[in-house]
């Protein structure tokens, strides 16, 4: 039988997994999604604040262009943001 839980990550243990799994599984539609939002915003917070460390000079404008270059198309953004250099 295939372990399915394994998808949870490579540092969770399989008991731990599955208790991880009956908890989503026991959530409603909505609190799984207020669940992704927020681990979604956690993820682009914590992204933010390495490019911070890594370019403490950066204005905020820069800040922002380097982690949108992460996730949208170059081209896109430099039209969007000519004027600010920016790499994440």
């Amino acid at each position: 039988m295939e372990n399915k839980f394994t998808a949870i990550s490579p540092d969770t243990s399989f008991d731990a997994a599955k208790v991880q799994w009956e908890i989503f599984r026991n959530m409603s539609g909505s609190e799984r999604v207020d669940l992704a939002c927020r681990l979604s915003e956690d993820l682009r917070a914590t992204v933010i604040a390495g490019i911070k460390h890594r370019h403490p000079d950066y204005t905020h404008a820069q800040t922002i262009k380097a982690y949108l270059s992460l996730i949208i198309d170059k081209e896109i953004l430099d039209e969007a943001m000519p004027n600010i250099e920016a790499t994440p």
